[in-house]
């Protein structure tokens, strides 16, 4: 799967799987017959992904992404909660229960590019260290056709513009299980899947495609959804039956978001 260096050109068969936690993305990638790269700092989720998805076209690269490559920093491991554990201490100690401070390698979005070659689509989960992604996606120059990360505000949408992408969709977590994969899939091959709170969803040309839109829109629909109140469980539940049925509200309820990125070119490609 390794690439030469300084490889350009994205591998529409290699998908990046930036933050594998328990590998239920990188599993569905794969079952839709994409090779991965899946990067984790969490020993054990990498040694229990290396049994998992042996014989298969996964490489699970045991670092953590930083500044700079092949070097070693400190991560905090979440013992209760390890979908929060973080480069950051704070982050990981969020709610305020301890975490377990661990050594682990460092690489780079670039190294991995340069190893791996550029990939069709990263899928982008790393708690509190999106950011580093974005940015060191901006200083590559070299942008896949579809990304995805966490955002919390514009600023990771602007960073995203200024790599080179021009259209922008949301998908609110709080509606994840309201997604179906389409039949027949439009990426790869159909999975009958129902997504779960664990994985980041559908991707590239099987978001909805109606949903797509410029950055200007994306801000409007970012104000809109942060001036939104917390609402209630019950609340959340009627508002999310709602969108289903009339195709509408899929922003509203409270939940993180992602963003997805790409361009238009890339969506008129046939």
């Amino acid at each position: 799967m390794g690439g030469a260096a300084r490889a350009t050109t994205p591998d529409r068969g290699l998908v990046f799987d930036l933050g594998l936690h328990e590998g239920h993305d990188t599993r569905y990638y794969l079952d839709k017959g994409f090779r991965v790269v899946a990067l984790e700092a969490n020993p054990r989720f990498c040694a229990t992904a290396q049994a998992s998805f042996a014989g298969r076209d996964c490489v699970v690269v045991e670092r953590a992404l930083a500044s700079e490559a092949d070097r070693e920093i400190t991560f905090y491991v979440r013992d209760d909660s390890t979908g929060w554990s973080s480069l950051f201490q704070d982050v990981a100690e969020r709610d305020g229960r301890p975490s377990t401070a661990v050594r682990v390698a460092t690489t780079t979005t670039s190294a991995l590019f340069d190893t791996y070659g550029v990939p069709y689509y990263v899928k982008c989960d790393i708690e509190g260290a999106d950011g580093i992604f974005v940015a060191q996606l901006v200083a590559d120059g070299r942008a896949p056709p579809f990304v995805s990360v966490e955002i919390d505000d514009l600023e990771m949408a602007e960073q995203l513009r200024a790599a080179g992408y021009d259209r922008f969709q949301i998908v609110n977590q709080a509606h994840l299980r309201l997604y179906r994969p389409p039949n027949p899939a439009r990426e790869g091959r159909y999975v009958p899947i129902a997504f779960h709170g664990k994985m980041s969803g559908p991707f590239g040309r099987e978001l909805p495609p109606n949903r797509w839109v410029t950055f200007d829109a994306l801000a409007a629909q970012l104000r809109r959804y942060q001036s939104l109140p917390e609402l209630g469980w019950l609340q959340r539940k009627l508002l999310r039956r709602w969108g289903k049925l009339t195709n509408r509200g899929w922003l509203i309820g409270q939940s993180w978001l992602d963003v997805h990125a790409t361009t238009a070119a890339e969506l008129a490609r046939r």
